[in-house]
């Protein structure tokens, strides 16, 4: 078996599904083999024989990749459903999906599909795969759960969502991963509706870090209704 670590997700797929039907072929083939020699030699598909091993070890070759199928699947749509594009990620590895999925943030269940109703609002939007978002992920994380708790309206969202695009352009980010503050009212001096920060940036020491003080901001323009 090709090793998932070094194989893209869609040949792995592939290969999985081909070992299915080969799988499920032999099986099939197997079983009508012994039931005619059980027949010929007029004994019952009970009866213990050496061909009675082979369809049981063709049925357990079939569950493995009927599992393995189910297990990379899975991953692929984990992926998907963290903010992956599909076409990227399906040349990405088993190990790789995991990876990603394992260090992205988990997009809130509902949110607003548009600026207005996202008035008042924090809004993070993170980039599958992306290292800086990786980097600061455990960070990141623990600022939501913060704000969650002195039950601040804060979103999470991904690059690839309708409203995420919508904000990327609204804010017109120069690099980076972003979060941002739907403002109440525009700002009096630039006219701009939404602040934003890039919530992972290098430090001092030139090692990428989770921006405190950024979001620190966020949270002040929220409290303050701006």
């Amino acid at each position: 078996m090709l090793q998932s670590d070094i194989v893209p997700w869609k040949v792995m797929i592939c290969i999985d599904i081909a070992a299915i039907i080969v799988t499920a072929i032999l099986l099939t083939l197997a079983i009508i083999k012994k039931r005619k020699q059980a027949k010929a030699d007029g004994t019952t598909d009970d009866t213990p024989t050496q061909a009675n091993a082979l369809p049981l070890v063709l049925a357990a070759i079939l569950v493995v990749f009927t599992a393995t199928s189910a297990y990379h699947a899975w991953a692929y749509a984990s992926a998907i459903g963290h903010g992956a594009e599909a076409k990227s990620a399906a040349n990405l590895t088993l190990s790789q999906l995991w990876e990603h999925n394992d260090k992205a943030l988990t997009p809130s269940a509902t949110v607003p599909d548009d600026m207005e109703k996202l008035k008042g609002s924090i809004v993070v939007v993170y980039k599958y795969g992306c290292s800086e978002c990786e980097a600061v992920h455990d960070d990141m994380q623990k600022a939501i759960d913060e704000a969650y708790k002195e039950n601040r309206t804060v979103y999470v969202t991904t690059s690839t969502s309708d409203i995420g695009k919508k904000i990327i352009k609204e804010a017109d980010p120069s690099d980076g991963p972003i979060a941002v503050y739907v403002r109440i009212h525009q700002d009096d001096i630039s006219g701009a509706t939404v602040n934003y920060i890039v919530f992972a940036k290098k430090d001092i020491h030139d090692n990428i870090a989770f921006n405190k003080d950024g979001w620190r901001h966020l949270i002040n323009l929220q409290t303050q209704n701006e």
